[in-house]
């Protein structure tokens, strides 16, 4: 196969990534690597220096073995090495202490009650009041104020509240929080009202970086004043800055839903833009040989400096990674394979930091790029149109069937949705972006020039209006996606193995390969079938846990009920966060919602009225705070029950509610505070009454 024959570091960069998902989700003791790795140094030693036992073929392959081996290794102590809870000195080593000082290591995010940003611990004090110097980050939340606003990148703050660790996921399918913040070394979080901290008032942010916030948000301000209205300037905000603070989730969404998201987060296309468009403006120093050589540099600090203003997104990272080697092939007049491109910059990024790779932009981006540069020269080849306009059509559109075709295994992994409408959507939205790009770019450039510049804002303005009109439009035709797919990350390298037989099936003609992708369909659909089987059979009662809210499930089949608070069934990004996941894998497509404070249905599945709730033939009852037991005395036949649901902080003592009900099993749910559950968890071990805290163990979920 000839393109495996033009990669040859393909082959080391297997092993590679392979050590670092191996330490990332399954560490090991990292003493035993460092016994073993001396001896494939030496057994790699001995065929390089000794060339008879390099000629032997028949045992070349233990080189292989042991190089392969080696890189391995090295994947997994760069990745330990780059996990800061190892460090002797990380912070939590020394729990607890009474106060605790750092730097902010990112800028603030407004959330919707308060402020979000990353802070680095430099040292706490402990509680003989010395103090220690630590490392260490901590996720911090501040109370929205005065104070809190005027805080920036690089300001050193102390507080005295007690950080925590991440609590891990407490629904079935929910976000795992933890481990993504994990990836970027945070471990621990606390919320800061305004009299837990103070600002010291200094700052030791590094300069460059510190450097590059500043003139982000000076040149947002830019595209503020002149393009006025929130959505255009948040979007071309994202385009040309990758600032995309400023942009509506249901503008997202509209984007996802369209198959433009790629637009919105600056990557490969953003910085090539970038490069044709600084290649072009210096043009004129090719002329002169030592022109030429300054132009290159210029190039070069220009693409770096534009990486930096965006804050160095692994995209933009991985863009900015090949184009320099590019520039360097230019420079030195080399050619270079663009695969193997890829592959140095991936090795680079990975050097650097190891958990890129965990990263859902950095695998879509290089994904992409790979499916552009190997599959779109073949389906390019499908039409060749002679007319200029539709010559033009059918590039970008066979570039975003490339791109799509690579990617959307793991678009539907994580976004659980395709957009069928894409190639409609970047026909438009891919030529309109880079006009728009050119254009921000000036804009940003004369912004001192006041009426050339209102010209600018003005066009600018119009174009963005339409880019953002034209995602809305494709996205409300009827059937632009199929939401609400659910597969596993099995049947996501399950699908790429499929797509990969087939691809080499055309290209190589072998039968081998179809007979192989064709065993592989089979084995999907029998899970697949196997899978429906289990879901038409599914009987289950869910309650979740939702801080503050009473939020139960009723599964029967593809059915569902949802008894929760109005507020909640509208909440969609609450909603995404703890429920849908479940609900996809779930395989669930009937979904009836109820009002908690105006329960009622029945049908020959389910009886919900007045907080009783009958499902098959389980029995449950929603104890909410408002009802009274007006009878203390111990009545005659008390009401029978499989659940009892302690809602609302209910004020009632566990006696009174043993009078009047005979339960198998009491839930406190997440609408009582933790105070409360704790007296009652108490009350239930002093009686021996069996119980489930929702607050402290997550969810309740039984199979009926």
């Amino acid at each position: 196969m000839r393109i495996w024959n033009q990669m040859p570091l393909f082959r080391l960069l297997i092993p590679f990534i392979t050590g670092i998902l191996i330490e990332i989700f399954c560490p090991f003791q990292i003493e035993i690597l460092l016994w073993i790795l001396p001896v494939f140094l030496f057994i790699i030693s001995l065929f390089t220096f000794i060339k008879k036992i390099y000629r032997k073929v028949s045992i070349r392959w233990i080189y292989g073995a042991a190089l392969n081996f080696c890189v391995f290794i090295l994947g997994v102590l760069l990745t330990w090495l780059h996990t800061e809870k190892n460090e002797s000195s990380h912070f939590s080593y020394s729990f607890p202490a009474k106060e605790y000082i750092g730097v902010l290591a990112d800028q603030l995010h407004e959330k919707k009650n308060s402020y979000k940003t990353i802070v680095e611990l430099k040292s706490i004090r402990l509680k003989d009041g010395d103090w220690k110097n630590v490392t260490g980050k901590v996720l911090i939340y501040l109370a929205m104020d005065t104070a809190s606003a005027k805080l920036k990148y690089g300001d050193v703050i102390m507080f005295a509240a007690l950080p925590k660790e991440v609590d891990p996921p407490k629904n079935p399918e929910q976000f795992n929080y933890k481990r993504f913040l994990s990836f970027h070394n945070v471990y621990h979080q606390v919320y800061l009202a305004g009299n837990k901290w103070k600002s010291l008032n200094y700052n030791e942010g590094n300069a460059l970086r510190k450097f590059s916030f500043d003139l982000r948000d000076r040149l947002v301000d830019i595209f503020k004043t002149r393009i006025i209205r929130e959505q255009e300037y948040g979007v071309a905000s994202a385009l040309v800055l990758g600032y995309e603070d400023n942009i509506d989730a249901e503008l997202i969404n509209a984007y996802s839903n369209a198959g433009a998201l790629h637009v919105l987060s600056v990557s490969g296309m953003h910085v090539g833009i970038i490069f044709l468009v600084f290649s072009w403006m210096l043009s004129w120093m090719d002329k002169s040989k030592w022109l030429r050589h300054l132009k290159f540099i210029v190039l070069l600090l220009f693409i770096w400096f534009y990486a930096m203003l965006t804050g160095f997104s692994p995209a933009v990272l991985r863009s900015a990674m090949m184009i320099t080697v590019v520039i360097i092939g230019s420079w030195s007049k080399s050619s270079s394979n663009i695969f193997n491109t890829l592959i140095v910059s991936v090795f680079a990024l990975l050097l650097y930091n190891p958990y890129y790779i965990t990263e859902v932009g950095f695998q879509l981006s290089y994904l992409a790029v790979f499916g552009i540069c190997y599959l779109h020269p073949m389906i390019a080849k499908w039409f060749e149109p002679s007319n200029w306009l539709v010559y033009s059509i059918w590039q970008i559109t066979s570039v975003s069937i490339s791109a799509q075709l690579m990617t959307f295994p793991l678009g539907l992994l994580y976004f659980h949705q395709f957009p069928n409408l894409f190639f409609i959507s970047n026909i438009v939205v891919i030529p309109l972006s880079t006009v728009i790009i050119y254009i921000s770019i000036l804009l940003l450039f004369t912004s001192w020039i006041p009426v050339f510049s209102t010209y600018l804002a003005v066009t600018c303005f119009g174009l963005l209006y339409a880019l953002n009109n034209s995602v809305l439009f494709v996205e409300k035709i009827p059937f632009s996606i199929v939401p609400d797919i659910s597969i596993s990350v099995f049947e996501t390298w399950i699908i790429y193995l499929l797509m990969a037989l087939f691809i080499f099936f055309l290209v190589y003609k072998r039968p081998i390969f179809l007979i192989s992708g064709l065993s592989l369909v089979i084995v999907l659909c029998t899970g697949q079938l196997l899978e429906s089987i289990s879901i038409n059979s599914q009987k289950k009662f869910i309650v979740y846990d939702i801080p503050k809210q009473t939020a139960i499930e009723l599964v029967a089949s593809t059915e569902n009920i949802f008894i929760a608070p109005r507020d909640l069934i509208n909440d969609k990004s609450r909603m995404m966060f703890n429920i849908l996941h479940n609900r996809w894998l779930l395989g669930l497509n009937q979904t009836t919602n109820i009002d908690s404070s105006k329960i009622s249905l029945k049908n020959d599945k389910y009886i919900v009225k007045n907080n009783f709730v009958q499902f098959f033939n389980k029995k449950v009852l929603i104890l909410k705070n408002k009802f009274i037991v007006q009878n203390k005395k111990t009545v005659k036949e008390k009401l029978k029950l499989d659940y009892l649901i302690l809602s609302g902080n209910n004020y009632q003592k566990l006696e009174d509610i043993i009078n009047y009900f005979d339960f198998k099993l009491l839930i406190i749910d997440s609408s009582n505070s933790l105070w409360r559950a704790e007296k009652v968890i108490k009350k239930c071990r002093e009686q021996h009454i069996n119980y489930f805290s929702v607050p402290h163990n997550g969810a309740y979920v039984a199979d009926i």
